[in-house]
């Protein structure tokens, strides 16, 4: 079976303390990036330049740290975790293989102007997967409970959009699989996301900062309710990709930590 998709789990060392503003994706996504050029800087730029959909996601640190006017801090000789999601087989061989370099010379790396370690690299278990056996294993539920575990914002003529309305949702998981998956999903399921209604929701708002803007995004758990009618292929089709946004995340920033989604059993 061909792997499109995996999880890493990426544990740094804080030598002398390290202050990260909002969620520390952006600061942390720059640092993935200078790991990656180091290794393969044609990859690095072609992601980079990339305007639309970008082939992974960026989990912050969400460990117990101290919260203070914006910024989280973690002390000296704290270890800080954060997780990297990807879409294609080429990007995650080259960011295991770049990450593995700077573990096996103990390179010291830059992150906010301070200094960390990379001490450990995980493979999230059970993360290795494609595109193809997401939708071949998606079940046929009616009923799909999604929880957005970072605030998480949409863009929707030019309007910021906090609430994680059925359409804005799915429809920006369905772009981010077409972008990149072999087996496409057929568009005339798009139109049919407005039948997805909000049954439940507990929700709340969370300012974002990152260096040059704020950003307002939700963050909470929501039940949404597929027709009864609803055919096979449209079930599976909503199923398979709310099993895909664990990886691709939804709405704005996913890359600096903003749009993480998971599934509720």
């Amino acid at each position: 079976m061909a792997t499109d998709l995996g999880k890493l789990i990426v544990h740094l060392q804080a030598e002398s303390g390290v202050k990260l503003k909002g969620l520390g994706g952006e600061a942390l996504h720059g640092l993935f990036f200078r790991i990656l050029k180091q290794n393969s800087s044609e990859l690095a730029s072609k992601i980079h330049n990339q305007e639309e959909q970008r082939p992974f996601s960026l989990n912050p640190p969400l460990v117990d740290c101290e919260h203070r006017h914006g910024y989280i801090n973690f002390l000296p000789g704290t270890t800080l975790t954060f997780g990297l999601a990807f879409l294609t087989q080429e990007v995650l061989v080259a960011s295991i293989s770049a990450l593995l370099s700077v573990l096996q010379e103990e390179r010291v790396l830059n992150l906010s102007r301070k200094p960390v370690v990379l001490q450990s690299l995980d493979v999230c278990d059970g993360s290795l997967c494609s595109f193809r056996k997401i939708l071949s294993d998606a079940s046929l539920n009616h009923l799909i409970t999604l929880e957005f575990v970072t605030p998480t914002s949409f863009r929707k003529n030019e309007m910021q959009v906090t609430f994680p309305q059925p359409e804005l949702v799915f429809s920006s998981l369905v772009r981010r699989w077409n972008a990149f998956a072999e087996v496409k999903l057929p568009e005339e399921h798009v139109a049919r996301f407005a039948s997805i209604k909000v049954s439940s929701y507990d929700l709340h708002t969370e300012l974002v900062q990152f260096s040059r803007y704020k950003i307002i995004g939700c963050k909470g758990r929501v039940d949404y309710e597929l027709p009864k009618d609803a055919s096979p292929d449209f079930l599976q089709v909503v199923n398979a990709l709310a099993d895909f946004a664990s990886y691709s995340g939804v709405g704005v920033k996913t890359t600096m930590g903003m749009g993480q989604v998971q599934r509720l059993n």
